[in-house]
């Protein structure tokens, strides 16, 4: 991201912002509230258009990115503070939510092993197979980012 800017009703949220990421690293993003740190993560996202600078990512160049499909279609996903995880639902279920046409045909035995392979890296001591409801908030935002990769999430913001 180069010389990002954003207004809101005359305030400047961003003012020629730089934010440059590179495969393995990361980042924390410290300030006031009021400092512009989500603004800058809803840009990422595509929530919001910047008024001024660009982004670009690799191989693609510059880009636009039009909202949060587009951003996950470019590898760039955003895990919210509100999490939106079914608390009924199991660790696998979450991760792949979304990703079947019906309740007749769920690949269980391949989503979880798909888990599996995530969490390993990632949290390998969550179970595929563990109620969302069992599980901490800090347990909980390890699942909404596995599911971040699950969608081929090559940037993440929290």
């Amino acid at each position: 991201m180069t010389s990002i800017a954003k207004r809101f009703a005359g305030v400047q949220a961003l003012k020629s912002v730089d934010l440059d990421l590179r495969g393995g690293e990361v980042h924390a993003l410290l300030g006031e509230n009021g400092a512009g740190k989500s603004t800058l993560m809803k840009v990422m996202f595509g929530i919001v258009q910047p008024d001024e600078g660009r982004i670009a990512l690799d191989p693609l160049g510059t880009v636009r990115i039009d909202g949060p499909r587009d951003a996950l279609a470019m590898g760039i996903g955003l895990v919210s503070q509100e999490l939106s995880l079914v608390a009924q639902l199991d660790v696998a279920q979450n991760i792949f939510l979304g990703r079947t046409r019906g309740l007749k045909l769920v690949p269980r035995a391949g989503f979880r092993r798909e888990a599996r392979a995530i969490l390993d890296d990632l949290a390998p001591h969550l179970e595929t197979d563990t109620p969302v409801s069992a599980l901490g908030m800090a347990d909980r935002q390890l699942v909404e980012i596995s599911r971040t990769l699950a969608r081929g999430g090559r940037i993440i913001g929290l």
